[in-house]
C-alpha cells in the first residue's frame, strides 16, 4: 500500500508538468497557423469575390443583335491582292 501512494504522488506531479511541458512549445505555433489560415482565407474570399464580379459584368452585357444577312463569309477580313 505504501508503495501505490508513493507512485500515486509521483504521478500525480509528473502529469501536470508534462501537459505543461506539451502545451507551451506547441501554443506559438498554433497561433501563427492560426493567423496563416486567417489570411489564406482572406485572400480566397477576395479572390472568389473579384471573379463572381468579373462574371456578373459579362453576364450583365448586352449581347448585339445579329442581322440576317451577316454571313460567316462576311466576317471575314479582306485580303489584299496586289
Amino acid at each position: 500500500m505504501h508503495r501505490r501512494k508513493r507512485h500515486a504522488a509521483w504521478f500525480a506531479g509528473w502529469l501536470p508538468i508534462s501537459m505543461i511541458g506539451a502545451f507551451l512549445p506547441t501554443q506559438p505555433e498554433l497561433t501563427l497557423l492560426r493567423d496563416r489560415s486567417e489570411t489564406d482565407t482572406r485572400l480566397a474570399l477576395q479572390l472568389f469575390n473579384q471573379r463572381t464580379a468579373q462574371n456578373g459584368a459579362v453576364l450583365s452585357t448586352p449581347t448585339l443583335p445579329r442581322r440576317a444577312s451577316v454571313t460567316r463569309a462576311n466576317l471575314r477580313l479582306p485580303t489584299c491582292n496586289t
